[in-house]
């Protein structure tokens, strides 16, 4: 059996002036381990210029036989940290984190077979780095999927969230995790598009037009939705709330703001 703890909710608003990520606090126990969590930070800044968030698996620990395994996103970032050359980008924190990951978690598909894992957790392990690369906000996801008709643990898989196709360069708004609030965005008409316009009456209105947010404004879309997830979501999304304020390059380093609702 396994024992772990896992979140709800990352939250992204990208600008050229500010990258603004968001995080939960809430530890959600797999439902078969006693005791009760407590908030758990989910996210920890690397040179003062990049942020690297867990949306998965926070802990983990399993055993097969006299075989076990345990595996702690603290102490896992902590020596990811200790790897890194100075200046590191994106693309290349990215890429560290994708090579430690695969070796980590090389030949988990024991732990999948054992019933480790729950059943409606079929995207275990996720990392979101955020950043900019030449200017550009940038976020990247580095993933594992559980494939439960064989039983394996596939990845680590890497996709480029912002910038991508289907966004401006300069303005994006992403939900990664528990994010109903994406679809409800898209109906003005929707039930959870007139909640979050309570929530932030300035800010969803340009957000859903697609008009750049100021740092103020984009803080507060950030909490709308952590808020917002937490309301229909608090079996997994819960405070405190975190805020990453992520300027370019040489214009200062990462703040962490907490907010406790």
């Amino acid at each position: 059996m396994g024992q772990h703890a896992f979140d709800g909710l990352g939250v992204h608003s990208a600008s050229l002036s500010h990258n603004k990520f968001g995080i939960d606090s809430k530890i959600v126990r797999d439902r078969r381990v006693r005791g009760h969590p407590v908030p758990q930070d989910k996210a920890v800044i690397v040179q003062d210029r990049l942020v690297v968030a867990i949306v998965g698996e926070v802990n983990f620990a399993a055993q097969k036989g006299k075989e076990r395994v345990e595996y702690k996103f603290e102490d896992w970032i902590q020596a990811i940290k200790g790897k890194c050359p100075q200046n590191m980008s994106v693309f290349a924190l990215t890429s560290l984190i994708e090579s430690v990951s695969r070796s980590t978690f090389r030949n988990y598909d024991r732990f999948v077979r054992a019933g480790a894992f729950e059943r409606d957790n079929s995207i275990p392990i996720q990392y979101l780095v955020a950043g900019y690369d030449s200017g550009i906000p940038n976020i990247t996801r580095v993933y594992f999927e559980i494939d439960w008709a064989k039983l394996q643990l596939k990845g680590p898989e890497k996709k480029v969230e912002h910038p991508n196709a289907n966004s401006k360069v300069d303005f994006d708004f992403l939900v990664d995790g528990q994010n109903d609030i994406v679809k409800q965005l898209a109906n003005r008409e929707s039930g959870g598009y007139k909640e979050m316009l309570a929530l932030a009456p300035n800010e969803i209105p340009k957000l859903v037009s697609g008009k750049n947010l100021t740092l103020i404004e984009g803080r507060k879309a950030c909490r709308a939705a952590l808020r917002y997830e937490t309301n229909h979501h608090k079996d997994k999304v819960g405070p405190p709330y975190v805020i990453f304020v992520i300027p370019p390059f040489g214009m200062g380093g990462v703040t962490r703001e907490l907010y406790p609702h």
